[in-house]
């Protein structure tokens, strides 16, 4: 395949331009703009992400700036903030230090979601992290039932603490968190633990180490070979079932599956998202290819890297040349957009078992020749 730095040397041709007008790194940095802007615009790449309940968060913090220092995890704010940077465990501590007399606000208060099945805090919301190369959540299943969109305004009509109520999920928001995050209405507080890893000497539960040599649960599992024989060697590669779906995810998504399985989950009484997928910007060099979008659409972002490089002010600007680059960069967006609504079809067949219809049949169409009135 084709590399971003191959791409920006044609795009210099075009330009005829050796980075005295357009430096390279400006140009790289058009160039990923529109690779982002592709997916983002048409939602080509989605991905299956599981999110455990209740929420997993590899990081609790105290005060938002210390989301800054989590690295690339999801951080959950779990103490109450107050103006003046007070930040509290319980709100009848936040009435003692603005010198309100404390009422009886006996909320308890948990440092990570999974706590939850102990006891479900009134006021803290039940909140999930998405990746953080999830553009945007399309769908939302719990224990394979999809679950709608509502919006916040809604949900405070209510007049309840709607964020902590339990019950069976029934909608999902946006919610008043950070980005990458979504709420659930209503909650299951219950532990979930999909699949448990355990040590091979000890069998204490432990992250797991080194490679899975054995599958146990109340479903039957069989090793297959290569070879057909039912002693395995190596590694499992290959995951099959007549009831279930198995959907191998890599990291990053942008690769494809190799090595050991480094994280076993089910959307069985957990939450399943369907997500559109977008390149982590700061990850991308002139080495590296777009293996998101087929290769022949390549040359769309070359178009708006030109469309941006001439309608840039100052020398080179040229308007006609910008519009007419973005107009071929338009068409790329369409192509793409088709080619999504057949991937789409596509998944929708595969998730769906043969002879099932989502909406209600077609009324039966009678003959010309059938009389409008029957005399019985």
């Amino acid at each position: 395949m084709t590399t971003i730095g191959t791409h920006l040397d044609k795009v210099q041709d075009i330009l005829q331009d050796d980075g005295i007008i357009w430096s390279r790194a400006e140009l790289l940095d058009y160039f990923v703009d529109a690779y982002r802007q592709l997916l983002a615009t048409t939602s080509a790449v989605r991905l299956f992400t599981i999110l455990e309940v209740p929420p997993r968060f590899p990081w609790s913090i105290t005060y938002p700036w210390e989301a800054e220092f989590c690295d690339d995890g999801a951080a959950w704010q779990w103490a109450f903030q107050g103006e003046g940077g007070y930040a509290a465990s319980h709100l009848w501590e936040l009435e003692l230090l603005y010198g309100i007399t404390p009422t009886a606000a006996g909320e308890t208060t948990v440092t990570a979601p999974w706590e939850r099945s102990f006891v479900n805090p009134v006021h803290q919301h039940f909140r999930f992290a998405v990746p953080r190369d999830s553009e945007r959540v399309i769908k939302l299943w719990y224990d394979h039932e999809l679950l709608l969109p509502i919006a916040v305004k809604t949900l405070d009509r209510l007049e309840t603490n709607w964020y902590s109520l339990e019950g069976r999920p029934l909608a999902w928001t946006q919610g008043v968190g950070p980005n990458r995050t979504v709420e659930v209405f209503e909650i299951v507080t219950a532990y979930v633990d999909s699949y448990r890893t355990r040590d091979a000497v000890t069998n204490d539960t432990n992250p797991l180490h080194g490679i899975a040599r054995q599958y146990s649960g109340a479903r039957t599992y069989s090793w297959v070979s290569d070879t057909g024989g039912s002693v395995p060697y190596g590694i499992s590669r290959h995951l099959s079932s007549p009831d279930r779906q198995y959907y191998p995810v890599s990291i990053p998504p942008d690769s494809q599956p190799g090595g050991r399985s480094g994280w076993l989950a089910s959307s069985h009484d957990n939450l399943l998202v369907l997500d559109a997928y977008i390149p982590d910007v700061g990850t991308l060099t002139e080495a590296d290819m777009l293996v998101l979008v087929p290769p022949q659409l390549g040359k769309y972002c070359r178009y708006y890297t030109l469309s941006r490089a001439f309608g840039r002010q100052g020398e080179g600007f040229n308007a006609g040349m910008a519009a007419f680059f973005q107009s071929w960069y338009g068409l790329g967006v369409q192509l793409l957009q088709q080619l999504h609504q057949l991937a789409r079809k596509d998944r929708t067949v595969q998730r769906h078992p043969a002879g099932v219809e989502d909406r209600r049949p077609p009324w039966v169409q009678l003959p010309s020749t059938y009389p409008r009135v029957r005399n019985w």
